[in-house]
């Protein structure tokens, strides 16, 4: 995390926030302790804390969040997110080991569910730059329409960017090339470890999932971005740890039928988006009772028209959008070897109404 990321763009303590009567009452953290970091001025770069303390400004909360492996974790539940994430936090050690640890089973297991995870969706995002490529019934790179389409946002570079959800981090790596700075926001945090791996450009070693129980090693290698110009945070989609207003491009790619709630999702896209700024976004409207609360999900035959008439009449939100651009793209998720999932996913560009402010 860049040492000046809470001058450049505040983090907000989500137990205040809750706590606040209001519900709006914002008090920003500060960096406590730096434990250990590179850079700084000998070099010429910013700063980043490898490890560290984050603190509220709150004098009544004073609420600290770790910074782990650069990444910041703003979350209310710290016991609760360190026993999830248990085996991201520990180790991450090489990929046929960790195969190992996973073909004892159960397949529900943490580990087996964590490698399994791991191997969908980082192929999904970068399956054009690993080696070997991903095989199976629809081989190749699963998300290709949906990155080539995402650039197209470049060609109106913004000062600010973020992506709700941004799991391994091939959004990310786009969305970079068209920001002065871009922020990824995920509760997984083994995804944001792989995340930042690849932006920094370094060649990352996973397990990919060939049936069952067995892996086989895959690696990536893909261009970097310029460290100090993404920035990760492991907080939630539903809740993120920023102020309103703080954006002038939002995306949310593929999130909103995997939160318990589309609609307070799209509250939170809309809040980030500063007026006459842009929200990016994509679904294939895949509900699942497990994950979506029924009354959290976009309920209709047409759910993309149902999206669009939201954001174009402001119902539930702070404004209405213009939609600049809409269509289907295929999604297709490799499980192993022998199956894969493919689905069309809806994605639309929308400015919001209002004027962008001016750079001060």
């Amino acid at each position: 995390m860049r040492a000046d990321l809470p001058s450049l763009l505040p983090l907000i303590c989500p137990c205040c926030r809750h706590l606040s009567a209001r519900g709006r009452e914002l008090y920003s953290l500060s960096v406590g302790e730096v434990l250990r970091s590179t850079g700084g001025e000998d070099d010429g770069t910013p700063e980043d804390i490898e490890e560290g303390i984050l603190v509220c400004d709150n004098p009544s909360c004073q609420r600290r969040y770790p910074i782990i492996a650069g990444i910041p974790v703003v979350l209310p539940d710290l016991t609760g997110f360190a026993s999830k994430q248990l085996l991201a936090l520990s180790c991450f050690h090489e990929p046929e080991t960790l195969a190992t640890f996973a073909a004892q089973g159960p397949d529900d297991a943490a580990l087996p569910r964590m490698l399994e995870y791991l191997s969908i969706y980082l192929d999904a995002h970068f399956g054009d730059y690993s080696i070997p490529a991903p095989d199976g019934p629809e081989p190749g790179c699963g998300g290709t329409q949906l990155w080539h389409a995402l650039s197209g946002c470049n060609a109106a570079p913004v000062e600010r960017a973020i992506e709700l959800g941004c799991g391994v981090g091939r959004g990310l790596h786009i969305l970079a090339e068209g920001a002065e700075l871009t922020v990824g926001v995920e509760l997984n945090f083994a995804a944001l470890l792989y995340a930042r791996w690849i932006l920094r450009g370094e060649t990352v070693r996973y397990a990919r999932r060939t049936s069952g129980r067995h892996y086989q090693p895959a690696s990536i290698h893909a261009p970097a971005r310029s460290a100090s110009a993404v920035q990760l945070v492991c907080g939630d989609a539903l809740d993120p740890p920023l102020a309103p207003d703080s954006f002038q491009r939002v995306a949310s790619l593929n999130v909103m039928d995997a939160v318990q709630s589309a609609h307070q999702h799209l509250s939170v896209v809309d809040g980030l988006c500063v007026p006459g700024g842009e929200v990016v976004l994509s679904s294939p409207f895949n509900w699942q009772s497990g994950i979506v609360a029924e009354d959290g999900r976009l309920d209709a035959a047409d759910p993309a028209q149902l999206l669009h008439d939201m954001l174009q009449s402001g119902r539930g939100l702070l404004s209405g959008y213009a939609i600049s651009e809409s269509r289907e793209l295929r999604w297709r998720l490799r499980r192993d070897g022998r199956s894969a999932v493919s689905y069309f996913t809806h994605y639309l560009r929308a400015h919001k109404r209002g004027q962008l402010p001016r750079p001060t």
